[in-house]
């Protein structure tokens, strides 16, 4: 038969991606430090990413996605969530640029 899991996923809108981008974090003076994480998929202006480190996200920064070819777009990040040690869940929203 077909497998459970991929029959229900067949709704969703998510695609899958798993790709590593940067995560360019911006403080109030400016200070920039680019930070790796993983996107997990994307759906509309949302985008599910983890992030493996100890350093945490300090939320009042001001957030960029750095892709592989160099585009860098704002983002927001929504939530976070805590998932181990030294990983962490984000919600992101894609920002108007």
């Amino acid at each position: 038969g077909e497998d459970p899991m991929t029959e229900e996923r067949r709704g969703e809108e998510r695609q899958a991606s798993f790709r590593m981008v940067g995560l360019i974090a911006r403080d109030r003076a400016g200070n920039e430090r680019e930070i790796p994480i993983m996107l997990r998929d994307i759906s509309g202006n949302g985008i599910g990413g983890v992030y493996v480190g100890e350093d945490p996200l300090q939320m009042e920064d001001e957030f960029f996605l750095k892709e592989a070819d160099d585009t860098v777009k704002p983002v927001r990040i929504i939530w976070t969530k805590k998932i181990a040690d030294y990983v962490t869940m984000l919600g992101l929203e894609l920002g108007a640029g």
